[in-house]
């Protein structure tokens, strides 16, 4: 099928849309069931799915359409299925894409918008004769344009309905900031650096990444000053964006683990913020590692709930959204007492706690009680042959008890109250006992009264 061309750095996107334009015989339902065999397809500027029929539509290769005008290299090193990735974006399922290209994982939502240079739309009118979208503006985190290095304009994307950015402009451009335009340059640079070599040599082979978390001054021998590593980096991140991209979690995936899998923003982040960094940046450049007001936050209310002393470390991790180790952590430097679990249990600690166990003693209480944690009660009553049948047997003799004492009370109280009346009453008793202890309710129940016809 004869076909308009793409244009250089042109996404998928902005191709549908300028030949749903010049058309003007379909609308934008109609035209991604022509080019793309799905009905009202939801296309994003940065990948594209379904892209095999689009290239038996208009003869254009397939790699050259996933390398030159969508992300797909980008995207490739991020995932741990860079395969599944291709094939999806190829022939769809669509759905699946987000999981593959972990597109919700990037945290900055704001930024994931579409977005246009106010000088691309002049030349592209001058040279074209229309302005499109630029694959090189699309990326998530990129706020200028390598060309005319001018802060870019975003725009809500609209997926579903494929339309060019304005042909008319009336405002004017708007200097981008060094670090927004060597952001941009870096991304773009790995992106074409990514058509063609793997992605551990690319960015992160770990020996590579470990010396330059050691050049910068933030590792010695195994060990990595996590809080001054992540304070520098937020610093870079937030001047970036006016936002914080990394967690501690993020962070240590990055470092020990070759293939973790994320948002590509964030394995390209963390190194060009790296790299950012002047070399022993934790010794001589200690302005940058400062904790963030959030941090200094985050430790204000724990402290509160550590001096409270009514919560245990876990609830108090879940709470402030940290781990169990920084509250510890903080209590030591705080001198808060806090109660030490037993490290190793001995013989005599465990047959106390069996001999709990035995008598029905809750799960939790031995534990506080013993000093030791509650899966390692746990553990003890599962190494026992039909103990958690026998700790069963004993609650529900004690529910029995509860309720046979509840129901005599009952019937007392209310002696000329028939059975009807008493299960409505009294629903959770006279149900537990019903289908539990079906002879002695109807043994103490009043008799049943019947109804004459």
């Amino acid at each position: 099928m004869n076909v308009l061309p793409l244009l250089p750095d042109e996404t998928i996107y902005s191709f549908l849309a300028r030949l749903r334009v010049y058309s003007g015989s379909y609308n934008h339902r109609s035209a991604s069931l022509l080019w793309f065999e799905q009905y009202g397809l939801s296309l994003d500027q940065k990948l594209a799915t379904h892209l095999a029929y689009f290239s038996a539509q208009t003869n254009f290769p397939v790699e050259q359409l996933l390398n030159e005008h969508t992300y797909y290299p980008l995207f490739s090193l991020a995932g741990h299925e860079p395969k599944k990735l291709k094939k999806v974006m190829l022939t769809g399922p669509s759905y699946r894409l987000g999981n593959y290209a972990k597109i919700s994982q990037s945290g900055l939502k704001a930024l994931s918008k579409d977005k246009y240079c106010l000088s691309c739309i002049e030349a592209d009118k001058e040279k074209y004769g229309v302005a499109y979208w630029h694959l090189s503006h699309q990326f998530t985190g990129i706020q200028s344009c390598h060309i005319h290095n001018t802060l870019l304009i975003c725009t809500p994307p609209s997926s579903r309905v494929y339309s060019l950015p304005p042909q008319a402009i009336s405002s004017s451009d708007a200097p981008a900031s060094d670090l927004q335009r060597f952001f941009t340059s870096y991304v773009l640079e790995v992106n074409e650096s990514a058509k063609s070599q793997k992605r551990n040599d690319l960015l992160l082979d770990k020996n590579n990444l470990n010396a330059l978390v050691r050049q910068k001054g933030f590792m010695s021998n195994d060990s990595i000053s996590m809080q001054c590593l992540i304070a520098a980096i937020s610093n870079i991140t937030v001047r970036l964006f006016n936002n914080d991209v990394f967690t501690e979690h993020v962070v240590r995936n990055l470092i020990r683990k070759p293939y973790y899998a994320c948002h590509p923003l964030k394995l390209i982040l963390f190194r060009f913020a790296l790299e950012q960094l002047p070399d022993i940046a934790a010794q001589e450049h200690l302005q940058l590692l400062k904790p963030i007001d959030k941090d200094k936050k985050r430790e204000k209310q724990c402290l509160l709930l550590l001096q409270g002393g009514e919560l245990n470390f876990t609830e108090i991790a879940r709470r402030i959204s940290c781990s169990i180790g920084y509250v510890i952590k903080l209590a030591k430097q705080e001198n808060i007492a806090y109660l030490k679990r037993t490290q190793f249990i001995s013989a005599d600690t465990e047959k106390r706690i069996l001999m709990r166990l035995v008598k029905g003693d809750a799960r939790d209480v031995i534990a506080r009680e013993e000093q030791v944690s509650v899966s390692s009660v746990e553990k003890i009553c599962g190494e026992h042959y039909q103990l958690s049948e026998w700790r069963q047997y004993l609650r529900a003799l004690g529910k029995r008890d509860k309720y046979r004492i509840e129901m005599r009370s009952v019937l007392k109280k209310h002696s000329f109250s028939t059975r009807a009346e008493i299960k409505t009453m009294y629903p959770a008793c006279y149900m537990w006992l019903y289908k539990y202890d079906t002879q002695w309710l109807y043994l103490h129940l009043p008799p049943a009264s019947y109804r004459s016809k």
